[in-house]
C-alpha cells in the first residue's frame, strides 16, 4: 500500500505542477505575428566607410588605407550619410561579391548607393546592387 500512495502522490504533484504551468503560460502577453517589411528601394548618397572605424572612432579621421585595412580584417562597409546616419552595406544576392577592387578604391568618398533598404532589430542595412562614384558637385 505504501507504494501505491507514493505513487499517487506523485501523479497528484505533477498533475498541479502541470495546471500550474498552463495558468502561467496563459498570463503570458502574446507576442504580435511577425509581419516581413517590404525592401524600399533606394539610391543613396554617403561617404563608404568601414564600420569599425565609423562606430568605434566616430570623431577620428578615418583614411582609405584604414578602411581597406579594417574591411579586409572582417569590418563591414558602411555607408555614412550627411545626416551622419549610418547603413550596414550588403551584397544584394547570396554569395556576390560586394567589396570589389573598385568599390575598395572609394572608401572615404562620396557614392552612391543602390539597392533595397532593409531594418531588422534595429540595425538598417542596404542590400547594394551598385557602389559608385558620386557625381561631382
Amino acid at each position: 500500500m505504501h507504494g501505491y500512495k507514493r505513487t499517487a502522490w506523485l501523479w497528484m504533484a505533477t498533475a498541479i505542477a502541470a495546471l500550474a504551468f498552463v495558468a502561467y503560460a496563459a498570463e503570458q502577453p502574446k507576442s504580435e505575428p511577425k509581419t516581413e517589411k517590404k525592401a524600399e528601394a533606394v539610391a543613396m548618397e554617403g561617404t563608404l566607410a568601414c564600420a569599425m572605424c565609423s562606430l568605434s572612432m566616430p570623431d577620428m579621421a578615418c583614411t582609405k588605407e584604414c578602411c581597406q585595412t579594417c574591411t579586409k580584417t572582417g569590418s563591414p562597409a558602411v555607408l555614412k550619410d550627411a545626416k551622419g546616419q549610418l547603413y550596414l552595406l550588403l551584397p544584394s544576392e547570396h554569395g556576390k561579391e560586394l567589396l570589389t577592387d573598385e568599390v575598395k578604391g572609394l572608401f572615404q568618398e562620396q557614392v552612391v548607393v543602390k539597392g533595397k533598404l532593409v531594418e531588422n532589430g534595429g540595425l538598417r542595412g542596404i542590400l547594394a546592387e551598385s557602389i559608385t562614384k558620386a557625381p561631382a558637385k
